[in-house]
């Protein structure tokens, strides 16, 4: 199989809902957090495979932040950057459904 050089909308979004139905289908409606605070590197430096994050590239950021900031009506491209650190917080959690 080829290696994918760009990212189809339609494929990602497909593949999210079906991560999402697996939740429903396993009774996961909501995830009381047991964590908040979470490391990560600057989004902007983070695809910089030339140089190694520096200790200020490297931010705590906080998922109830993050829930918060999406609570506005206007879905925006920039939510990317706020869903990202959820979405690998209920990977984290959640990972052992199938």
């Amino acid at each position: 199989m080829a290696r994918a050089t760009s990212i189809d909308v339609g494929a990602l979004r497909r593949k999210i809902d079906g991560i999402l139905e697996v939740l429903e289908r396993h009774g996961v409606t909501s995830l009381e957090l047991d964590e908040d605070f979470y490391w990560q590197v600057q989004l902007e430096r983070s695809f910089d495979m030339t140089a190694k994050p520096l200790d200020e590239d490297i931010v705590v950021g906080s998922l109830l932040d993050e829930l918060e900031l999406l609570e506005h009506d206007q879905p925006l491209v920039v939510d990317f950057r706020l869903v990202g650190p959820i979405l690998g917080y209920l990977a984290i959690r959640l990972g052992h459904l199938v």
